[in-house]
């Protein structure tokens, strides 16, 4: 739907738009069900689906004290990973009806996970709610009432009265600036237009993570058909995004791919040291050489006089490793799970944060080349390019945010 027709059906009486909101839906999906709907709709997704929720998922929280806690999820689905949302479009698409060939909607629905939004004739959009309702709750969705929020841009007690009959606590909205859709007010065109193409770059982002676990490329642009997005539907992208995001896959599917995570679990009680996860993860767990690819993670403990900031404990721990090089000690046996090195708060280096965090990674490379896991030579290839693409992009950033920033960032030559 253009903006012109979406103005033009704001003209006809009892015309209404309604966005529904689902409590925790990530956290309700039944994962036998989705077990079904991968293995009939995108078999090519089988096996990362498995090898990610065949057992009890490990969530990790921060009590009080900064404690982590591991604690085992049976159901749900883990927001954050590079699957996450091909597997909830497909498991939401597929228990709502919304991509069979023949569907018994009445009116347009638009959807992005779990982003729902209903527009036409109110009775049409009343009883495409019932529809939603009961299909949502035999897969264990539930709609959130008090959260739904519909538009209606001629006053229309009828039409009011039939959106109220099915959601009684739905709000309505007296201006189209109210109705959000992925953050976005409806009535301001030149920000939806800026949103969607915010939207499509970071599909193409996932697109890039999905290819880094190795699943094929085939595999992948069949999920992406169950991911309908506003961008379908209300804009057109533009020919130059559209040619590279093609040529972000062409890309894609040559080079080799590194992911690193990067996360500040918290401080000690008294303030006086953090402590860092950073894990570099096999770029190809489900491929032919998974079994010689193992995962790679340090766990560091900083200790300092004051409490570090993000960078500060970035400098020193790749400056632990640097010294540790230099004096030929077998580091990279350490990068084992639960292997913990101390770095002491007297020790300093010099250069800015970006390109200690990027040596710091560069270290993981070589130690991942040590032990056979990357092709002799690649890490020359690969690091420096990584240092003027991150260098200025981190200085803009405020270092003492960098995890979110970086959190599970896709590091990558181009």
């Amino acid at each position: 739907m253009a903006f012109g027709e979406l103005q033009a059906c704001e003209s006809t009486p009892g015309w209404t738009m309604l966005s529904l909101d689902f409590k925790s839906a990530f956290n309700y999906t039944d994962r036998a069900r989705l077990h079904e709907i991968v293995a009939d709709k995108v078999p090519g997704l089988l096996r990362a689906f498995e090898r990610h929720y065949a057992r009890p998922t490990t969530h990790c929280i921060v009590d009080k004290f900064f404690k982590v806690i591991d604690i085992d999820v049976g159901q749900g689905i883990v927001q954050g990973n590079e699957l996450s949302p091909f597997f909830f479009a497909l498991y939401s698409c597929g228990v709502l009806g919304l991509r069979d060939a023949t569907t018994d909607y009445r009116c347009k629905v638009i959807k992005y996970l779990d982003d729902i939004v209903l527009m036409g004739p109110a009775e049409d959009v009343a009883a495409d709610v019932e529809i939603i309702k009961a299909r949502a709750e035999s897969a264990g969705l539930h709609l959130q009432p008090s959260k739904s929020r519909f538009y209606m841009p001629r006053h229309h007690p009828a039409s009011i009265t039939a959106i109220k009959s099915v959601l009684p606590d739905a709000v309505r909205e007296t201006a189209n600036t109210g109705m959000t859709v992925l953050g976005t007010p409806i009535g301001r065109r030149e920000w939806m237009k800026k949103q969607l193409n915010d939207k499509a770059k970071h599909i193409a982002g996932k697109l890039n993570d999905m290819l880094t676990i190795g699943v094929s490329l085939q595999a992948l642009l069949t999920a992406m058909q169950y991911v309908p997005s506003l961008i379908n539907h209300l804009y057109t992208l533009p020919p130059s995004l559209t040619s590279g995001l093609s040529e972000l896959l062409n890309r894609a599917c040559k080079d080799t791919f590194v992911k690193a995570f990067f996360a500040k679990s918290g401080y000690n009680a008294n303030g006086q040291s953090c402590r860092i996860d950073l894990h570099c993860r096999n770029p190809f767990p489900g491929g032919a050489l998974g079994p010689a690819l193992p995962d790679l993670g340090i766990d560091v403990t900083v200790r300092t006089a004051q409490p570090p900031t993000t960078s500060q404990a970035c400098i020193k721990v790749g400056a632990a490793l640097r010294r540790a090089e230099k004096e030929k000690r077998d580091y990279y046996t350490g990068f084992n799970h639960g292997k913990t090195l101390i770095v002491p708060a007297a020790m300093t280096t010099t250069g800015g944060f970006a390109s200690s965090f990027v040596d710091l990674l560069g270290q993981l490379a070589r130690c991942a080349e040590a032990r056979g896991v990357y092709q002799p030579g690649l890490d020359e290839a690969f690091v420096p390019r990584w240092k003027g693409r991150f260098a200025a992009l981190v200085h803009q950033m405020n270092a003492d945010h960098i995890q979110r920033h970086f959190g599970g960032v896709c590091l990558r030559s181009s």
